[in-house]
């Protein structure tokens, strides 16, 4: 075991460079599930809960409201595959192929999983992708949204666009659903930029010790 394990009540998640994904209850230390990839795994898995808000009519014509939730757990292989396991069954809801190895654990908002791969490249894909047409319900195929080569990893989210950084320290200012960039902020004075996918602020500091916290603004970053 060479990665960070993740724990997430009643689990504890890791994986090995025998190509295999662990979960094991922590209450016991029994083995839960185990999923097996095709090569070794060098990035961190990280999960996530996906919430998704249905609305039905009654009878009485009122508004029925449902949450439902789906723990997931996010994880890139050597392979060059990007798995999305359910995290409590330990089956897979969907796999997408990015072409090259993933050492670095992906980055998640409410709809996308950002996921940067060796071979230069981020890749923002759809966390819950569902068939067209007739057909309802997940698919097992990942649903890529756009990929932007020479980006380097998701920063944060804004009220209406995220951030990631680019190709020469660049912030970048982009559009969720399309990856249309929108605007570049330059890192001169900044040394240090955390990922932060908890909430809109974006943490950053300097070479003199100095931490600064950042949100979005309507006219400018």
């Amino acid at each position: 075991i060479m990665n960070r394990p993740v724990f997430d009540e009643p689990s504890l998640f890791f994986v090995s460079h025998d190509g295999n994904v662990y979960c094991y209850r922590v209450q016991d230390g029994s083995l839960s599930w185990t999923f097996p990839t095709r090569r070794e795994i060098k990035a961190d898995p990280v999960v996530h809960v996906h919430r998704e808000i249905t609305r039905e009519a009654t009878k009485e014509g009122k508004e029925k409201v449902r949450e439902q939730k789906t723990r997931m757990l996010f994880v890139g292989g050597m392979d060059g595959a990007f798995y999305a396991i359910d995290a409590d069954s330990g089956s897979l809801v969907w796999k997408y192929e990015c072409g090259a190895p993933i050492k670095t654990p992906a980055a998640c908002t409410d709809q996308t999983v950002f996921v940067k791969t060796e071979g230069g490249a981020l890749h923002a894909l759809e966390i819950m992708p569902l068939h067209t047409g007739e057909v309802k319900g997940p698919r097992r195929s990942g649903a890529l949204r756009w990929k932007l080569p020479l980006g380097e990893r998701f920063l944060v989210k804004g009220r209406q666009h995220v951030y990631v950084l680019g190709h020469n320290r660049e912030i970048l200012k982009v559009e969720e659903l399309t990856g249309q960039v929108l605007g570049r902020f330059p890192l001169s004075c900044f040394q240090f930029v955390l990922t932060n996918p908890h909430d809109g602020f974006l943490y950053v500091a300097n070479g003199a010790g100095y931490v600064f916290c950042m949100k979005e603004s309507k006219e400018q970053f």
